[in-house]
């Protein structure tokens, strides 16, 4: 007996899963046929569209996902074969990303209250600078790099593998009390001067500062600087991080959603690779040409990480005659 798998693969930005405008990437395994005689003449194949995603905007790479919150997803499955198949599927999760707030290694602006963000310094034509970006508080995420460098001032921000950067922000003065702080003496990333919200989530990024100039944003807009070689000068630099972090499908509590077709129901848990697992189940036997409306509802649990989520829509197809089904432990038997 012919069993045939394809996976249409879901990428998340931040929380879940966003398809890009009609690409599919799927694979096919087949097993071992066990039973020759029961096979008919024809093949048993399946393709399975990108999901549209709800509510999500449709012109990112990356999806986020709020905990507490729900999405709704929808695949077409398309029997693209020469015969009559039933079908089961499941959401799985490929890997799960958590935001971090990180911060360039220095001296902390305020140690008393606790709070870790930090500043150091830099002189103006003295070559190359490096500290660690710290992504909370302990997790080195990948460094801050400081040159001068064509009359400008080169700062970037490189990430390691594994990590993306979401928002930046820079603040850069020659005197401390020209970063901005709060009563507690802590310094709100928001009124920095140099920011930018990465709509597609980068490893590296580099501001580009010329030497003199006015400040562009923040509670310095506006004001004249002017930094000659030998300046001593402050710098903060604050990100928003995506970070590889625990995840699984206990965050995501799934529900058939009111878009699909009658017809499917979900199955009784059973283990696979010592992991718990659900599949839903297409009761109706689905002809050559023909395809079929699978929607789901996640809702991302309260306590889960905050994050970028990578699911995949794991589908398997077998032959809907000779009994072929019976391979699976359906919840029609």
């Amino acid at each position: 007996m012919k069993v045939r798998a394809v996976r249409s693969i879901l990428s998340c930005l931040a929380a879940i899963i966003l398809f890009t405008g009609g690409v599919t990437t799927a694979w096919f395994i087949d097993t071992a046929a066990a039973e020759p005689a029961a096979m008919v003449t024809g093949t048993v194949k399946l393709n399975v569209l990108p999901a549209q995603v709800k509510p999500q905007p449709q012109d990112q790479q990356l999806i986020t996902w709020q905990p507490g919150t729900s999405k709704t997803f929808c695949w077409l499955l398309q029997n693209t074969g020469s015969k009559k198949i039933m079908l089961r599927v499941r959401p799985v999760i490929e890997g799960q990303k958590k935001d971090e707030t990180a911060w360039a290694e220095g001296k902390p602006f305020n140690p008393c209250q606790g709070n870790w963000a930090m500043y150091s310094t830099y002189t103006v034509g003295s070559g190359k600078k490096s500290a660690r970006l710290l992504a909370g508080q302990n997790d080195h995420c990948g460094d801050l790099i400081v040159q001068t460098k064509n009359k400008a001032l080169h700062v970037t921000y490189r990430l390691k593998q594994g990590y993306e950067l979401l928002e930046s922000h820079l603040a850069v003065a020659n005197k401390l009390a020209d970063i901005p702080t709060v009563a507690n003496g802590n310094p709100p990333p928001g009124q920095f001067p140099f920011k930018t919200e990465h709509q597609h989530p980068v490893r590296e990024y580099t501001y580009i500062i010329p030497l003199s100039g006015t400040y562009p944003a923040g509670h310095l807009k506006g004001r004249s600087y002017n930094w000659p070689d030998g300046q001593k000068l402050y710098l903060a630099a604050h990100a928003d991080v995506s970070v590889p972090g625990a995840g699984g499908m206990n965050d995501i509590s799934w529900q058939l959603a009111s878009e699909s077709p009658a017809g499917w129901k979900k199955g009784a848990p059973e283990k696979i690779d010592g992991k718990t697992v659900t599949w839903w189940y297409y009761r109706q036997p689905i002809a050559a040409g023909d395809d079929i409306k699978f929607c789901l509802t996640g809702c991302l649990g309260q306590k889960a990480a905050r994050g970028t989520y990578k699911i995949q829509l794991q589908a398997e197809a077998v032959q809907a005659s000779h009994a072929a089904v019976d391979i699976w432990p359906h919840p029609w038997k």
